[in-house]
């Protein structure tokens, strides 16, 4: 019963969230590669796969491996036949694997997450029930488990009990946590969401912060006409510094890729064909809401050098910051400021990459 137990509290959570199908992949060859692509793209798979995932259909598969495989005929068939018990154990794990996607899954989307709550919380509720009634049984549920619990110094019935423990407690305690968690990702998610809208407001209508009125304060000296001539900022950026930058992209060849064909510099929404899929590029320009204008050059840095936007949002390995991995930081920050002050910005979303299961898996 421990076995269980781990294969659905600890193995499906960490399989779902180190998401390993995509890496696996690189291990057939590209032709098989291309086949595996073509197969999950047909319609019909897509369709079962999201049916699969629905909160309310995973949770109900995960429930009914559960408890069926607990009634007495069902577990003694099991311990009865190896076949039958290697198929109780990968029902265990599939409907575990689809129970956990649908709450941690790339394809969990942020407005579900009081579904996935209510999901962990009446998981717990009768996982945590089936565990009482095993640790509180006067006596075996099942007469044929015999198990060798010698070496743990107890007998037959505490071993169910022990197992019926673990199931109570330890698996409680899990959802609990994954419950915290998915709540704090929800939280986050407004929080997100309210900054987003202050953000979209009519400029009549933005809150004031004391930190609004210092920036419009700055702003405004350093804009304010002298003798006719414009007044020097007193960080004016360096214009051989944006130069350098300027040299960097062109090196680089940025735009080869994040310019679409007749579309603005750097706005993105070029399409770059993999054997998986279309990925589309995004939008470098320097536009806050759209664009990279909100990065902080270490948010900067990392997105180039590491692949890993802000949020910690890994990047798909078609941007090849692999190859960027060793820029000096001297070059880094003229790339910075060539983006940042040379660049027009582009006040456009670039398209969506829509990369099918299980390609989409950063």
């Amino acid at each position: 019963m421990i076995q269980h137990e781990l294969m659905m509290i600890v193995a499906a959570p960490l399989l779902v969230l180190s998401r390993p199908l995509a890496v696996w992949l690189w291990a057939f060859e590209p032709r098989a590669r291309h086949r595996i692509a073509a197969a999950v793209r047909t319609p019909a798979l897509r369709s079962l796969w999201r049916t699969l995932c629905a909160p309310a259909v995973a949770w109900l598969l995960h429930a009914a491996a559960l408890w069926a495989w607990h009634m007495p005929r069902l577990f003694e068939a099991a311990l009865a036949s190896p076949a039958i018990h290697t198929l109780q154990h990968a029902s265990f794990l599939l409907s575990a694997l689809l129970f956990w996607w649908a709450v941690f899954g790339e394809g969990a989307r942020r407005d579900q997450s009081g579904y996935a709550m209510l999901s962990l919380f009446t998981t717990m509720v009768h996982t945590g029930a089936l565990g009482a009634l095993l640790t509180l049984a006067p006596g075996l549920w099942y007469p044929a488990y015999i198990e060798p619990t010698s070496a743990l110094g107890i007998d037959t019935l505490q071993d169910q009990q022990l197992g019926g423990l673990v199931m109570w407690v330890p698996a409680g305690l899990a959802y609990l946590i994954a419950m915290l968690a998915t709540g704090a990702r929800w939280l986050m998610h407004r929080a997100r969401g309210a900054h987003a809208h202050d953000a979209r407001r009519a400029p009549g209508q933005q809150l004031m912060t004391p930190q609004h009125l210092a920036l419009a304060v700055t702003a405004a000296l350093c804009i304010v006409p002298a003798k006719g001539a414009y007044a020097q900022q007193p960080n004016a950026v360096d214009a051989a510094l944006v130069a350098r930058g300027d040299y960097l992209a062109k090196a680089a060849d940025c735009a080869g890729c994040h310019t679409a064909v007749g579309g603005p510099a750097y706005g993105g929404g070029l399409g770059l064909t993999s054997p998986f899929g279309t990925i589309m590029s995004s939008n470098i320009s320097p536009d806050r809401r759209y664009g990279i204008g909100a990065f902080s050059y270490e948010e900067f840095s990392r997105a180039v050098r590491e692949g890993v936007s802000p949020g910690n949002k890994r990047l798909y390995p078609a941007m090849p910051y692999a190859s960027f991995s060793k820029m000096s930081d001297d070059d880094m920050r003229a790339l910075y400021a060539y983006f940042m002050h040379a660049v027009k910005p582009v006040p456009e979303p670039a398209p969506p990459t829509k990369v099918p299961f299980p390609f989409n898996q950063r």
